[in-house]
């Protein structure tokens, strides 16, 4: 007895998958093409950041804040009316016999020159050469001007200020 083989369920199965595959590549593109879309619109925001952080304006808050480290808690903070403040937390060590907590308060204004960003102090005992150590800087950090101003690097995300490094934030 011959057997009689039904080929049109072996098409209709072979059209079925065809259409699955297809189907499946099609989804497989369009995920490849949003990937692709969304990597391109990240690196024209990530291009638009780095041009907007690079011209700082005088409407940006510029902060220099360390971070967790065993000799000072430091901030400066440049505000966008031309004026900044420097804070400084002295953090008593325990080889020290003088437990007392020094802090460090100052203020003065900062203008835009070419790369830099220039700050003066107002009038006090501030050592300057010992907050912006050239020793401890990295390259051109900064440049002491005078005993009252500093021009500060202004491409740099960080600069060391006593010794201890300060990540810069743009507000």
């Amino acid at each position: 007895m011959n057997k009689i083989i039904d080929y049109g369920k072996y098409i209709n199965n072979y059209a079925i998958m065809k259409n699955f595959i297809k189907l499946q590549f099609l989804f497989f593109s369009m995920a490849i093409f949003s990937c692709h879309f969304e990597s391109t619109k990240l690196d024209n925001t990530d291009k638009s950041l780095k041009n907007e952080k690079s011209s700082i304006v005088k409407n940006d808050t510029i902060v220099f804040q360390s971070g967790g480290n065993g000799l000072a808690d430091i901030k400066l903070v440049l505000s966008p009316e031309g004026k900044f403040s420097f804070y400084m937390k002295i953090i008593p060590q325990p080889s020290d016999e003088d437990t007392k907590v020094d802090i460090i308060r100052s203020k003065g204004e900062w203008f835009i020159k070419g790369d830099s960003l220039q700050l003066k102090f107002e009038k006090s005992k501030l050592d300057l050469n010992a907050l912006f150590d050239l020793k401890y800087a990295k390259g051109n950090e900064f440049k002491i001007i005078n005993e009252r101003t500093i021009n500060i690097n202004n491409s740099l995300t960080e600069i060391n200020i006593w010794g201890v490094v300060c990540e810069k934030t743009i507000k």
